[in-house]
Protein backbone atom coordinates (compact mmCIF):
# COMPACT_ATOMS: atom_id res chain seq x y z
CA UNK A 1 0.00 0.00 0.00
CA UNK A 2 1.24 3.48 -0.85
CA UNK A 3 2.64 5.33 2.16
CA UNK A 4 1.51 8.87 2.99
CA UNK A 5 2.83 11.39 5.46
CA UNK A 6 -0.52 11.92 7.16
CA UNK A 7 -3.41 9.55 7.88
CA UNK A 8 -4.58 6.62 5.75
CA UNK A 9 -7.46 7.60 3.46
CA UNK A 10 -10.51 5.90 1.96
CA UNK A 11 -13.28 7.14 -0.32
CA UNK A 12 -16.63 5.32 -0.31
CA UNK A 13 -18.78 5.40 -3.45
CA UNK A 14 -22.45 4.96 -2.49
CA UNK A 15 -25.31 4.90 -4.96
CA UNK A 16 -28.38 5.70 -2.82
CA UNK A 17 -29.04 6.60 0.81
CA UNK A 18 -32.37 6.06 2.57
CA UNK A 19 -33.21 4.47 5.96
CA UNK A 20 -32.13 0.84 5.98
CA UNK A 21 -29.62 -1.71 7.19
CA UNK A 22 -26.93 -0.89 4.63
CA UNK A 23 -27.18 2.81 5.45
CA UNK A 24 -26.81 2.12 9.17
CA UNK A 25 -23.69 0.08 8.49
CA UNK A 26 -22.22 2.84 6.30
CA UNK A 27 -22.74 5.52 8.95
CA UNK A 28 -21.29 3.30 11.67
CA UNK A 29 -18.28 2.29 9.55
CA UNK A 30 -17.24 5.79 8.42
CA UNK A 31 -17.71 7.26 11.90
CA UNK A 32 -15.60 4.52 13.48
CA UNK A 33 -12.84 4.95 10.92
CA UNK A 34 -12.56 8.74 11.30
CA UNK A 35 -12.46 8.26 15.06
CA UNK A 36 -9.49 5.92 14.57
CA UNK A 37 -7.45 8.37 12.53
CA UNK A 38 -8.63 7.67 8.99
CA UNK A 39 -9.46 10.40 6.49
CA UNK A 40 -12.81 9.39 4.98
CA UNK A 41 -14.83 10.75 2.06
CA UNK A 42 -18.17 9.67 0.57
CA UNK A 43 -19.22 10.15 -3.04
CA UNK A 44 -23.00 10.03 -3.51
CA UNK A 45 -24.01 8.99 -7.03
CA UNK A 46 -27.75 8.43 -6.55
CA UNK A 47 -30.62 9.59 -4.37
CA UNK A 48 -29.69 10.93 -0.93
CA UNK A 49 -32.42 11.29 1.68
CA UNK A 50 -31.18 13.71 4.32
CA UNK A 51 -32.79 11.82 7.17
CA UNK A 52 -31.73 11.23 10.78
CA UNK A 53 -29.18 8.62 9.69
CA UNK A 54 -27.55 11.05 7.26
CA UNK A 55 -27.40 13.63 10.05
CA UNK A 56 -25.48 11.11 12.17
CA UNK A 57 -22.55 11.09 9.74
CA UNK A 58 -19.52 12.66 11.44
CA UNK A 59 -18.68 16.20 10.27
CA UNK A 60 -15.13 14.89 9.81
CA UNK A 61 -16.38 12.87 6.82
CA UNK A 62 -16.12 14.78 3.54
CA UNK A 63 -19.06 14.41 1.16
CA UNK A 64 -19.26 14.91 -2.62
CA UNK A 65 -22.23 14.64 -4.99
CA UNK A 66 -21.69 13.12 -8.42
CA UNK A 67 -24.39 15.19 -10.14
CA UNK A 68 -26.92 17.94 -9.47
CA UNK A 69 -29.81 15.62 -10.36
CA UNK A 70 -28.95 12.97 -7.79
CA UNK A 71 -32.59 12.94 -6.54
CA UNK A 72 -33.98 11.20 -9.62
CA UNK A 73 -33.10 7.49 -9.30
CA UNK A 74 -35.20 6.69 -6.24
CA UNK A 75 -38.36 8.52 -7.15
CA UNK A 76 -41.14 5.95 -6.83
CA UNK A 77 -40.24 3.23 -9.29
CA UNK A 78 -42.98 3.12 -11.96
CA UNK A 79 -44.83 -0.09 -12.85
CA UNK A 80 -45.49 0.86 -16.46
CA UNK A 81 -42.86 -1.06 -18.54
CA UNK A 82 -41.92 1.95 -20.68
CA UNK A 83 -41.60 4.33 -17.72
CA UNK A 84 -39.70 1.65 -15.82
CA UNK A 85 -37.23 1.42 -18.71
CA UNK A 86 -36.54 5.17 -18.51
CA UNK A 87 -36.24 4.95 -14.71
CA UNK A 88 -33.45 2.38 -15.07
CA UNK A 89 -31.88 4.32 -17.92
CA UNK A 90 -31.63 7.54 -15.88
CA UNK A 91 -30.37 5.62 -12.85
CA UNK A 92 -27.69 3.92 -14.95
CA UNK A 93 -26.55 7.18 -16.52
CA UNK A 94 -26.10 8.78 -13.11
CA UNK A 95 -24.07 5.83 -11.87
CA UNK A 96 -21.91 5.99 -15.00
CA UNK A 97 -21.01 9.55 -13.99
CA UNK A 98 -18.90 7.98 -11.22
CA UNK A 99 -16.24 7.54 -13.88
CA UNK A 100 -15.96 11.31 -14.23
CA UNK A 101 -16.34 12.46 -10.63
CA UNK A 102 -12.89 11.39 -9.35
CA UNK A 103 -10.98 14.36 -10.88
CA UNK A 104 -13.24 16.70 -8.89
CA UNK A 105 -12.26 15.17 -5.54
CA UNK A 106 -9.28 17.07 -4.10
CA UNK A 107 -6.13 14.93 -4.03
CA UNK A 108 -8.00 11.88 -5.32
CA UNK A 109 -4.76 10.02 -6.07
CA UNK A 110 -3.75 10.18 -2.40
CA UNK A 111 -6.57 7.86 -1.28
CA UNK A 112 -5.38 4.42 -0.22
CA UNK A 113 -8.72 2.70 -0.84
CA UNK A 114 -11.44 3.45 -3.39
CA UNK A 115 -14.50 1.51 -2.23
CA UNK A 116 -17.75 0.56 -3.94
CA UNK A 117 -19.82 0.10 -0.81
CA UNK A 118 -23.05 -1.15 -2.41
CA UNK A 119 -22.51 -4.59 -3.94
CA UNK A 120 -20.94 -3.31 -7.14
CA UNK A 121 -23.76 -0.93 -8.09
CA UNK A 122 -21.30 1.93 -8.67
CA UNK A 123 -18.88 1.81 -11.58
CA UNK A 124 -15.80 2.12 -9.39
CA UNK A 125 -14.06 -0.50 -11.51
CA UNK A 126 -14.06 2.00 -14.42
CA UNK A 127 -12.44 4.88 -12.52
CA UNK A 128 -8.75 5.38 -13.42
CA UNK A 129 -6.66 4.84 -10.28
CA UNK A 130 -3.06 5.39 -9.23
CA UNK A 131 -1.21 2.08 -9.56
CA UNK A 132 -0.87 1.67 -5.77
CA UNK A 133 -4.48 2.46 -4.87
CA UNK A 134 -6.70 -0.46 -3.82
CA UNK A 135 -10.03 -0.91 -5.63
CA UNK A 136 -12.50 -2.62 -3.26
CA UNK A 137 -16.10 -3.82 -3.52
CA UNK A 138 -18.21 -4.50 -0.42
CA UNK A 139 -20.75 -7.33 -0.74
CA UNK A 140 -23.61 -7.01 1.78
CA UNK A 141 -25.85 -9.92 0.85
CA UNK A 142 -25.61 -13.69 0.89
CA UNK A 143 -23.48 -15.74 -1.49
CA UNK A 144 -26.65 -16.95 -3.23
CA UNK A 145 -27.35 -13.31 -4.13
CA UNK A 146 -23.86 -12.99 -5.59
CA UNK A 147 -24.37 -16.16 -7.61
CA UNK A 148 -27.73 -14.95 -8.92
CA UNK A 149 -26.07 -11.95 -10.59
CA UNK A 150 -25.70 -12.16 -14.35
CA UNK A 151 -22.37 -13.41 -15.61
CA UNK A 152 -21.18 -10.01 -16.81
CA UNK A 153 -22.06 -8.48 -13.41
CA UNK A 154 -19.98 -11.08 -11.57
CA UNK A 155 -17.16 -10.69 -14.09
CA UNK A 156 -16.72 -6.99 -13.32
CA UNK A 157 -16.51 -7.73 -9.58
CA UNK A 158 -13.50 -9.96 -10.15
CA UNK A 159 -11.66 -6.91 -11.51
CA UNK A 160 -11.52 -5.39 -8.01
CA UNK A 161 -8.39 -5.83 -5.92
CA UNK A 162 -10.45 -7.06 -3.00
CA UNK A 163 -14.00 -8.31 -2.42
CA UNK A 164 -15.20 -7.77 1.16
CA UNK A 165 -18.05 -10.01 2.32
CA UNK A 166 -19.92 -10.11 5.63
CA UNK A 167 -19.42 -13.69 6.76
CA UNK A 168 -16.96 -16.56 6.84
CA UNK A 169 -19.67 -18.69 5.23
CA UNK A 170 -19.83 -16.38 2.19
CA UNK A 171 -16.03 -16.45 1.92
CA UNK A 172 -15.79 -20.24 2.11
CA UNK A 173 -18.54 -20.74 -0.50
CA UNK A 174 -16.86 -18.19 -2.77
CA UNK A 175 -13.47 -19.91 -2.53
CA UNK A 176 -15.06 -23.28 -3.24
CA UNK A 177 -16.72 -22.02 -6.44
CA UNK A 178 -13.98 -19.58 -7.53
CA UNK A 179 -10.70 -20.98 -6.16
CA UNK A 180 -8.69 -18.92 -8.65
CA UNK A 181 -9.84 -15.75 -6.86
CA UNK A 182 -9.31 -16.94 -3.27
CA UNK A 183 -6.70 -14.23 -2.60
CA UNK A 184 -9.16 -11.50 -3.58
CA UNK A 185 -11.81 -12.15 -0.93
CA UNK A 186 -11.91 -11.47 2.81
CA UNK A 187 -14.69 -11.06 5.34
CA UNK A 188 -15.30 -8.15 7.71
CA UNK A 189 -18.25 -8.20 10.07
CA UNK A 190 -20.43 -5.11 10.27
CA UNK A 191 -19.24 -3.01 13.24
CA UNK A 192 -21.38 -2.67 16.36
CA UNK A 193 -21.27 -0.61 19.50
CA UNK A 194 -21.30 -3.47 21.99
CA UNK A 195 -22.64 -1.25 24.77
CA UNK A 196 -26.39 -1.54 25.27
CA UNK A 197 -28.02 1.70 24.03
CA UNK A 198 -29.90 3.89 26.48
CA UNK A 199 -33.31 2.34 27.07
CA UNK A 200 -36.40 4.41 26.28
CA UNK A 201 -38.55 4.18 29.43
CA UNK A 202 -41.82 4.59 27.50
CA UNK A 203 -40.93 1.68 25.22
CA UNK A 204 -39.82 -0.36 28.23
CA UNK A 205 -43.16 0.25 29.95
CA UNK A 206 -45.10 -0.76 26.81
CA UNK A 207 -43.11 -3.99 26.65
CA UNK A 208 -43.59 -4.75 30.34
CA UNK A 209 -47.36 -4.37 29.98
CA UNK A 210 -47.41 -7.18 27.39
CA UNK A 211 -45.26 -9.67 29.31
CA UNK A 212 -44.75 -12.57 28.97
CA UNK A 213 -44.01 -12.65 25.23
CA UNK A 214 -41.81 -13.97 22.45
CA UNK A 215 -40.43 -11.28 20.16
CA UNK A 216 -39.91 -10.91 16.41
CA UNK A 217 -38.07 -7.75 15.28
CA UNK A 218 -37.93 -7.30 11.50
CA UNK A 219 -39.80 -6.01 8.47
CA UNK A 220 -43.20 -7.68 8.01
CA UNK A 221 -42.31 -8.86 4.53
CA UNK A 222 -42.06 -11.93 2.30
CA UNK A 223 -38.40 -12.79 2.89
CA UNK A 224 -38.86 -12.89 6.67
CA UNK A 225 -41.08 -16.00 6.46
CA UNK A 226 -43.76 -14.63 8.78
CA UNK A 227 -46.11 -17.61 8.12
CA UNK A 228 -43.69 -20.05 9.79
CA UNK A 229 -43.47 -17.79 12.83
CA UNK A 230 -47.26 -17.43 13.16
CA UNK A 231 -48.03 -21.12 12.51
CA UNK A 232 -45.43 -22.28 15.03
CA UNK A 233 -46.74 -19.88 17.65
CA UNK A 234 -50.34 -20.93 16.95
CA UNK A 235 -49.41 -24.59 17.44
CA UNK A 236 -47.62 -23.68 20.69
CA UNK A 237 -50.56 -21.59 21.93
CA UNK A 238 -53.25 -24.19 21.15
CA UNK A 239 -51.26 -27.04 22.72
CA UNK A 240 -50.07 -25.31 25.90
CA UNK A 241 -52.77 -22.67 26.53
CA UNK A 242 -49.88 -20.52 27.78
CA UNK A 243 -50.43 -16.81 28.46
CA UNK A 244 -47.18 -16.01 26.61
CA UNK A 245 -47.87 -13.79 23.60
CA UNK A 246 -46.04 -13.19 20.32
CA UNK A 247 -45.10 -9.57 19.60
CA UNK A 248 -44.01 -8.28 16.20
CA UNK A 249 -41.92 -5.12 16.35
CA UNK A 250 -41.54 -3.71 12.86
CA UNK A 251 -43.60 -2.63 9.89
CA UNK A 252 -43.97 -3.69 6.29
CA UNK A 253 -46.23 -3.99 3.30
CA UNK A 254 -47.64 -7.35 4.44
CA UNK A 255 -48.65 -6.28 7.95
CA UNK A 256 -52.34 -5.81 7.18
CA UNK A 257 -52.50 -9.17 5.41
CA UNK A 258 -51.05 -10.99 8.41
CA UNK A 259 -53.27 -9.14 10.88
CA UNK A 260 -56.28 -10.52 8.97
CA UNK A 261 -54.67 -13.97 8.93
CA UNK A 262 -54.16 -13.84 12.70
CA UNK A 263 -57.79 -12.77 13.18
CA UNK A 264 -58.95 -15.86 11.22
CA UNK A 265 -56.89 -17.99 13.60
CA UNK A 266 -58.65 -16.39 16.57
CA UNK A 267 -55.36 -15.15 18.01
CA UNK A 268 -55.77 -11.38 17.80
CA UNK A 269 -55.37 -11.04 21.57
CA UNK A 270 -52.24 -13.25 21.59
CA UNK A 271 -50.32 -12.07 18.49
CA UNK A 272 -49.58 -8.35 18.73
CA UNK A 273 -48.39 -6.17 15.84
CA UNK A 274 -46.73 -3.30 17.69
CA UNK A 275 -45.34 -1.47 14.65
CA UNK A 276 -41.99 0.30 14.60
CA UNK A 277 -40.17 1.03 17.84
CA UNK A 278 -37.69 3.79 18.62
CA UNK A 279 -35.93 1.37 20.99
CA UNK A 280 -36.09 -2.33 19.98
CA UNK A 281 -33.61 -3.14 22.76
CA UNK A 282 -36.26 -2.24 25.33
CA UNK A 283 -38.47 -4.97 23.89
CA UNK A 284 -35.62 -7.46 23.62
CA UNK A 285 -34.76 -7.11 27.30
CA UNK A 286 -38.35 -7.93 28.32
CA UNK A 287 -38.84 -10.87 25.94
CA UNK A 288 -38.57 -14.56 26.75
CA UNK A 289 -36.72 -14.97 23.45
CA UNK A 290 -35.98 -13.07 20.27
CA UNK A 291 -36.84 -15.09 17.15
CA UNK A 292 -35.84 -14.78 13.49
CA UNK A 293 -37.58 -16.90 10.84
CA UNK A 294 -36.20 -15.61 7.51
CA UNK A 295 -35.73 -17.59 4.31
CA UNK A 296 -32.30 -16.01 3.82
CA UNK A 297 -30.06 -13.37 5.38
CA UNK A 298 -26.65 -11.77 4.96
CA UNK A 299 -25.48 -10.93 8.46
CA UNK A 300 -28.73 -10.47 10.43
CA UNK A 301 -28.12 -7.44 12.62
CA UNK A 302 -31.08 -8.18 14.88
CA UNK A 303 -29.47 -11.36 16.24
CA UNK A 304 -26.39 -9.44 17.36
CA UNK A 305 -28.56 -6.70 18.88
CA UNK A 306 -30.41 -9.41 20.80
CA UNK A 307 -27.14 -10.79 22.14
CA UNK A 308 -26.04 -7.29 23.20
CA UNK A 309 -29.34 -7.01 25.11
CA UNK A 310 -28.55 -10.37 26.77
CA UNK A 311 -31.69 -11.96 25.35
CA UNK A 312 -32.01 -15.62 24.39
CA UNK A 313 -31.85 -15.74 20.57
CA UNK A 314 -33.61 -18.27 18.34
CA UNK A 315 -33.07 -18.32 14.58
CA UNK A 316 -33.75 -20.33 11.48
CA UNK A 317 -30.57 -21.91 10.15
CA UNK A 318 -30.71 -20.09 6.82
CA UNK A 319 -27.80 -19.17 4.58
CA UNK A 320 -25.93 -17.33 5.76
CA UNK A 321 -25.11 -15.62 9.05
CA UNK A 322 -27.32 -17.09 11.82
CA UNK A 323 -25.26 -20.23 12.50
CA UNK A 324 -22.08 -18.16 12.40
CA UNK A 325 -23.45 -15.59 14.87
CA UNK A 326 -24.92 -18.28 17.15
CA UNK A 327 -21.78 -20.46 17.07
CA UNK A 328 -23.62 -23.34 15.41
CA UNK A 329 -26.28 -23.47 18.08
CA UNK A 330 -24.07 -23.03 21.14
CA UNK A 331 -24.81 -19.30 21.59
CA UNK A 332 -28.48 -19.52 20.65
CA UNK A 333 -31.03 -21.98 19.30
CA UNK A 334 -31.30 -22.92 15.61
CA UNK A 335 -34.14 -24.58 13.69
CA UNK A 336 -34.42 -25.62 10.00
CA UNK A 337 -35.89 -22.99 7.66
CA UNK A 338 -39.69 -23.29 7.52
CA UNK A 339 -39.85 -26.06 10.15
CA UNK A 340 -43.04 -25.16 12.02
CA UNK A 341 -42.96 -28.28 14.20
CA UNK A 342 -39.42 -27.71 15.47
CA UNK A 343 -39.99 -24.03 16.16
CA UNK A 344 -43.17 -24.86 18.09
CA UNK A 345 -41.18 -27.36 20.19
CA UNK A 346 -38.55 -24.71 20.92
CA UNK A 347 -41.20 -22.19 21.98
CA UNK A 348 -42.72 -24.81 24.29
CA UNK A 349 -39.35 -25.61 25.88
CA UNK A 350 -38.51 -21.92 26.38
CA UNK A 351 -41.90 -21.22 27.91
CA UNK A 352 -41.57 -24.18 30.26
CA UNK A 353 -38.01 -23.12 31.14
CA UNK A 354 -36.74 -26.67 30.65
CA UNK A 355 -33.16 -25.79 29.73
CA UNK A 356 -30.35 -23.52 30.90
CA UNK A 357 -30.85 -20.42 28.75
CA UNK A 358 -28.14 -18.56 30.69
CA UNK A 359 -25.59 -20.94 29.16
CA UNK A 360 -26.52 -19.72 25.66
CA UNK A 361 -26.56 -16.07 26.70
CA UNK A 362 -23.18 -16.35 28.43
CA UNK A 363 -21.47 -17.88 25.39
CA UNK A 364 -23.08 -15.28 23.12
CA UNK A 365 -21.76 -12.47 25.32
CA UNK A 366 -18.26 -13.98 25.37
CA UNK A 367 -18.16 -13.97 21.55
CA UNK A 368 -19.56 -10.50 20.89
CA UNK A 369 -16.05 -9.06 20.48
CA UNK A 370 -16.12 -10.39 16.89
CA UNK A 371 -18.57 -7.63 15.98
CA UNK A 372 -16.95 -4.78 17.90
CA UNK A 373 -15.27 -1.61 16.67
CA UNK A 374 -11.74 -2.81 17.49
CA UNK A 375 -12.10 -5.95 15.38
CA UNK A 376 -13.61 -3.97 12.49
CA UNK A 377 -10.75 -1.45 12.45
CA UNK A 378 -8.17 -4.22 12.74
CA UNK A 379 -9.56 -6.02 9.67
CA UNK A 380 -10.05 -2.78 7.73
CA UNK A 381 -6.43 -1.81 8.36
CA UNK A 382 -5.36 -5.21 7.00
CA UNK A 383 -7.13 -4.77 3.63
CA UNK A 384 -3.95 -3.55 1.95
CA UNK A 385 -1.83 -6.35 3.41
CA UNK A 386 -3.72 -9.50 2.45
Amino acid sequence: MQQYKNHPKAVFFVRNFIVGGLEKVLVSAVNILVNHGWEISIVWSGYVEKNHLWEDISPKVKQFFATKIWHLPLFAKPTNPLLKFFWYLISGILVYLNKYISPHIPDFDTYDYVIDFANGSSLVYRIPLHNKQKRIVWMHGAFSGFQSKKKFQRRKLFDYDKLVCLTEDFQSQFVQVYPQYKDKICHIYNPFNLTLPEIDEKEKLKAQQLQPFFLHVARIDTDKDIPTMIKAYAQFAYQTLSPTKLVFVGDGKQKDYFKKYVAKLGLTDKIIFNGLSSCPSAWMQQAKALILSSYKEGLPTVLIEGQIAKTLVVSCDCKEGPAEILKNGEAGLLFPVGDVERLAEILTDIDADTFDKEKYISLATDNLFRFGEAEFVKKFNALGKN
